[in-house]
């Protein structure tokens, strides 16, 4: 599936860090930032993560949900979350699905001894419809959160 502005986002239901359910259409009537990422804890995607946080304000300013997508675990999440102070959802899709579903989802790469499937490190707006506005392929982690703002001043 290639996605495209305009498309519906695809549907998913997925745990976040406290083990709850979260389903995307639960959201429609808002605006939402999917953002796909390859690791809790790497450089790259703390700073990412931290971008998005430090800017959080001005986010929901926009009336947007931020749902931050990887294949680590729950547990692994909750921990990324309390050590970084952040205060939106991050989703375990831990087979790889639903980063597959958004195009986001990488050729193995071998992490420690394991050969495993990570996310990519792209993003997607979706309106208070459910429709895709803005799709940001290899976001830059450092600028993430202001790419989405400048966007939606347009």
């Amino acid at each position: 599936m290639n996605l495209k502005v305009g498309d519906k986002a695809p549907n998913f239901k997925l745990k976040n860090q406290n083990n709850k359910e979260i389903e995307l259409k639960d959201y429609l009537g808002r605006n939402v930032l999917v953002y796909f990422y390859p690791a809790d804890f790497t450089p790259h995607c703390t700073s990412q993560a931290c971008n998005l946080r430090n800017n959080f304000d001005k986010l929901t300013g926009q009336d947007i949900v931020i749902l931050g997508i990887s294949t680590d675990s729950p547990e692994k999440h909750a921990e990324f979350i309390r050590e970084y102070e952040l205060p939106f959802d991050l989703l375990s899709d831990k087979d790889g699905s639903v980063s597959k579903l958004y195009d986001s989802l990488s050729e193995p790469k071998i992490l420690g001894f394991t050969l495993t499937k990570i996310s990519k490190r792209n993003s997607f707006l979706i309106n208070k419809e459910g429709v895709l506005v803005n799709i940001m392929e290899n976001v830059e982690p450092q600028t993430h959160a202001y790419e989405i703002i400048r966007f939606c001043e347009k």
